[in-house]
């Protein structure tokens, strides 16, 4: 019979260690206001100020057990990290690296500065929980460039499945977005590259061929290579491999309207 590792956390509000450590273990003792909870994998808030359990009662709680196709799943870890308090500002990446690990793994994309690449223009569109301050080091692109709870929001007006949220993304969305690899060099990488971005023909960062859906020439997608003046440093992204600068360029298809003047 294996013994699993029970995890005994003391705290009085949310920290970095505690959120990670209660997120992914098997069982855990809190003592939290004078209490002790005990949590394990299929059952969550055993308090021992009650003296018969009513299992109605009794929330499941979100172990990270098994594969889902709920986005909000994913979003609920940012979510609730994003709110936390840090000590100290730096450590916004290397808190977040276990729950990143696990988005990575499960969702099968890299993330730039705690965005998931391959769904990146609909988590770019989260919304603040409440009054935000500026976390200087971090990108103001990111949830993580500030301090405060974000709500990243995709199933709450498009869908809950990530794989309907994908195909969507492959038809609905032409950017290209790219990031500075360093801060003062005008060299760019793809931002997300999809298996299918790598063929002859142009395509979007989802694997969309972009020539089928326009009219006109949109087969030179690069930036400029043009170089930043007093653009600002950032914390590095511990959690991506291959980390750029958090500065981001994007291509997309743009039409040059006529003004008409008043009569």
């Amino acid at each position: 019979m294996s013994i699993f590792p029970i995890l005994v956390s003391y705290y009085n509000h949310l920290t970095v260690v505690s959120f990670q450590e209660i997120t992914f273990s098997r069982r855990s003792l809190v003592f939290i206001g004078g209490q002790v909870v005990f949590r394990c994998l299929s059952k969550d808030q055993w308090r021992e100020d009650v003296v018969s359990e009513d299992e109605s009662a009794i929330s499941e709680h979100p172990r990270m057990s098994k594969r889902t196709d709920d986005i909000g799943e994913f979003e609920g870890l940012i979510q609730s990290y994003s709110g936390s308090n840090l000590t100290y500002d730096f450590d916004i990446y290397s808190g977040f690296a276990g729950v990143a690990r696990y988005i990575t793994l499960e969702l099968k994309t890299n993330l730039c500065h705690g965005i998931p690449g391959a769904y990146f223009d609909w988590p770019l569109l989260w919304t603040p929980l409440n009054p935000q301050k500026r976390r200087q080091h971090a990108p103001s692109w990111s949830w993580a460039g500030w301090i405060g709870g974000s709500w990243p929001r995709i199933w709450d007006w498009y869908d809950r499945s990530v794989e309907k949220i994908r195909r969507a993304q492959r038809n609905r969305t032409w950017i290209i977005r790219y990031q500075r690899m360093a801060h003062d060099s005008v060299e760019c990488s793809l931002l997300w590259t999809h298996d299918k971005s790598i063929a002859s023909s142009p395509r979007s960062s989802y694997g969309e061929p972009i020539q089928r859906r326009f009219p006109f020439d949109c087969t030179k997608t690069v930036p400029t290579p043009r170089k930043l003046v007093n653009a600002p440093k950032y914390y590095t992204d511990a959690l991506n491999p291959n980390p750029g600068s958090g500065l981001l360029q994007f291509w997309t298809v743009s039409a040059t309207f006529p003004s008409r003047q008043a009569n």
